[in-house]
């Protein structure tokens, strides 16, 4: 919870609001903590803004007004993007169906394809099951790419460490 709490105030503070880095980490957070995060944020950031004799005797509207804003704006964008639910985001297709769709056996390429729709469909709020498939052909074959490529970069190293310990019996 620290680390997503850490990640929560930079972005806040960031002021640069990239809607997939917010919607990942709201999935992590779940939306029935955003608030008591938020809550603890505008405290922490308060707390650090003011010298301790000041947040003892009374609390500092000039400094906590702004901090309350930052939040308030970071909250908006969340509701606008409609992010606030997005820990309950589904992807469009199982594992299963996308065995089926793009021909593919069973493995930990289809979780990575399922990630990376999840992170599609959180970039896109609107995607529909047919702009899906046309991306998950596409990853498809970036995945098909690189597998082909560590497969090649695995040969080659077992090519060379054959090679070597030929080389140390002669």
């Amino acid at each position: 919870m620290n680390e997503n709490f850490d990640e929560l105030i930079s972005l806040v503070n960031s002021n640069n609001y990239e809607r997939l880095s917010i919607g990942k980490l709201l999935r992590k957070i779940h939306y029935k903590n955003i608030i008591k995060i938020l809550l603890v944020g505008i405290c922490y950031d308060y707390i650090n803004k003011v010298n301790l004799k000041m947040l003892i005797s009374e609390i500092d509207d000039n400094t906590l007004s702004p901090i309350i804003k930052k939040y308030q704006t970071f909250f908006n964008y969340i509701a606008k993007e409609n992010l606030l639910h997005v820990d309950e985001l589904k992807p469009l297709f199982s594992g299963q169906e996308i065995i089926q769709l793009l021909n593919l056996k069973p493995g930990k390429e289809i979780g990575k394809l399922l990630e990376l729709l999840i992170d599609e469909q959180i970039k896109d709020q609107y995607m529909n099951k047919e702009i899906a498939k046309d991306f998950l052909g596409k990853k498809k074959e970036e995945i098909l790419l690189q597998q082909t490529n560590n497969n090649n970069n695995k040969e080659k190293n077992s090519h060379k460490k054959k090679i070597k310990k030929e080389n140390r019996f002669n």
